[in-house]
């Protein structure tokens, strides 16, 4: 199911995001909660740098992460942070 939302849609109820999927969608999802593009790589603010590397480690190695912190290192837009996105990072983190 393809789901059109106009980006200044104020409505957006728990019931619509939650029968949206990250294919449904321009952004994932978890975008529409955490106000964060996810994949980025970017954990502090401050774009993609070796500032954000002990932070990706620290959010791999959490127990239970909250969807903010797992947005920005989801590289492989699956909606979890796992050991997948490991290389992702690095290759952003390293450049085109």
């Amino acid at each position: 199911m393809l789901a059109v939302l106009p980006l200044d849609h104020a409505e957006v109820t728990m019931a619509v995001a939650a029968s949206l999927s990250c294919q449904d969608l321009a952004m994932p999802v978890s975008a529409l909660f955490t106000g964060q593009i996810c994949g980025s790589g970017d954990f502090d603010g401050g774009g993609l740098g070796t500032s954000d590397i002990p932070l990706f480690v620290a959010a791999l190695l959490e127990d239970a992460p909250a969807p903010e912190t797992i947005c920005p290192g989801d590289m492989n837009h699956d909606g979890l942070l796992d050991g997948q996105d490991i290389q992702a990072f690095v290759s952003a983190l390293l450049g085109p």
